[in-house]
């Protein structure tokens, strides 16, 4: 399938002959291009030579756009901005319940029946947790929910 692709050295002799290229592109669409050159960039393998040049790219397409718009592609460079899928949400909503209490955390409850266990990822580590009564019922709910999914209950109860 892949045995008639041109060589690297092929490609690289052909775009020695080939002209610039040129692109006239709207303001919203050089956001959302450089939108996705940063996330493209936050992948651990994405390096060297072609993320330098879609960097430049990026910054280049940034300069022609208002400042207000710079300001905001700025803070999608910064990995310290980047929004974790689970952890620490730096919140207290119940107000801190002893000196201990680490605030209100962001966690996922999937069932994974290839391991037949009910993985719940915190994304920190945790050393307990507090719950209201709704919230503890909630949390059961979608821990059984979950239970389900796998291999049916061991002694015929539910």
């Amino acid at each position: 399938m892949t045995d008639n692709l041109p060589t690297l050295a092929d490609l690289k002799e052909a775009m020695k002959r080939a002209l610039p290229t040129r692109y006239v592109i709207g303001p919203y669409n050089a956001f959302a291009l450089i939108g996705q050159i940063q996330l493209a960039s936050r992948h651990p393998g994405n390096k060297g030579q072609p993320a330098d040049i879609a960097r430049e790219f990026a910054d280049h397409l940034t300069r022609d756009l208002p400042e207000v718009v710079q300001q905001v592609i700025a803070v999608g460079w910064d990995p310290a901005q980047d929004e974790s899928e689970f952890g620490a949400l730096g919140t207290h909503p119940a107000g801190k319940l002893d000196p201990h209490d680490e605030g209100a955390l962001k966690f996922g409850i999937a069932a994974d029946p290839d391991r037949d266990i009910v993985h719940v990822e915190f994304g920190t580590p945790v050393t307990w947790l507090g719950l209201n009564a709704d919230l503890a019922r909630r949390f059961a709910a979608m821990l059984i929910s979950n239970a389900d999914k796998l291999a049916p209950p061991k002694g015929g109860h539910n």
